[in-house]
């Protein structure tokens, strides 16, 4: 599994930064499966291709992979996420999300954010939430 994250270390023993990962490889690696992170900013076209014995890719917090002060920039980043994504699945990769928040709190464009989104949930095998209220809120706004 490739577990992208989005800053500081999947070491369960570092509390600097978010333990979500830390405590999600954990979890995994309990149950024998072999986690490899890669940090959002390097996941690369090589990247994928480097882990391509990988059978999930697990995506966490998406708007790092897009968000730019310019649109255009933005929308050409979302097309490489998507390709990215696209890459994964015809690789033989599981691609799973995990939704913490329907929208990020900072924005510079909702309709980019929701095509993101989209995407994902067309090409995301599975799609982890936190809650029952963030499952409805899934289905509602990406029928999903």
């Amino acid at each position: 599994m490739i577990y992208c994250w989005e800053a500081g270390t999947l070491d369960i023993g570092d509390y600097r930064s978010n333990p979500y990962g830390a405590l999600l490889r954990a979890g995994l690696e309990a149950r024998g499966h072999q986690v490899s992170g890669e940090p959002y900013y390097q996941l690369r076209f090589r990247g994928l291709l480097t882990n391509a014995r990988a059978d999930v890719l697990h995506i966490n917090h998406v708007y790092h992979y897009y968000k730019h002060p310019w649109r255009m920039v933005s929308l050409l980043r979302l097309s490489r996420l998507a390709l990215w994504l696209m890459l994964a699945r015809v690789l033989g990769m599981n691609v799973v999300w995990t939704l913490h928040n329907l929208y990020p709190h900072e924005t510079r464009s909702r309709r980019i954010d929701r095509w993101c989104r989209l995407i994902l949930c067309r090409v995301a095998g599975s799609v982890i939430v936190h809650c029952e209220t963030a499952r409805t809120q899934l289905a509602r706004e990406f029928g999903r």
